[in-house]
């Protein structure tokens, strides 16, 4: 399916990923307007960790997430070790990520993480 009419916002995130710094991005909006396709637009080709959230326990979430991160970051050591919060996965991630190179974490429907 062709993606289009996200060309604005697709740049604007480009954009932030182009800075030399550290960025945390929200997209929020409506349902159903394209939001998770253009979060997949946008990490395409590039170092990422798309992580769906749903309804289910934190634990599970937490599980999920490190599953998806083993396999993208090719880290077999995420699905054997147990993280107790968040904070502790993502310290993990980026203390062991590619210095040189930029990681992207993209958590969909984030709102079922709080």
């Amino acid at each position: 399916m062709k993606f289009v009419n996200r060309e604005k916002e697709l740049a604007l995130l480009e954009s932030e990923y182009a800075q030399e710094r550290f960025s945390f991005t929200v997209l929020y909006g409506r349902r159903r307007v394209g939001k998770t396709r253009l979060i997949r637009e946008f990490i395409q080709g590039k170092n990422a960790i798309y992580f769906l959230a749903d309804t289910q326990t934190e634990k599970l979430n937490l599980e999920a997430f490190c599953s998806n991160a083993s396999e993208m970051l090719d880290d077999p050591l995420l699905n054997q070790v147990v993280f107790k919060d968040w904070s502790s996965i993502i310290r993990y991630i980026c203390e062991r990520s590619d210095k040189d190179q930029k990681l992207i974490i993209a958590i969909d429907e984030f709102q079922y993480l709080a």
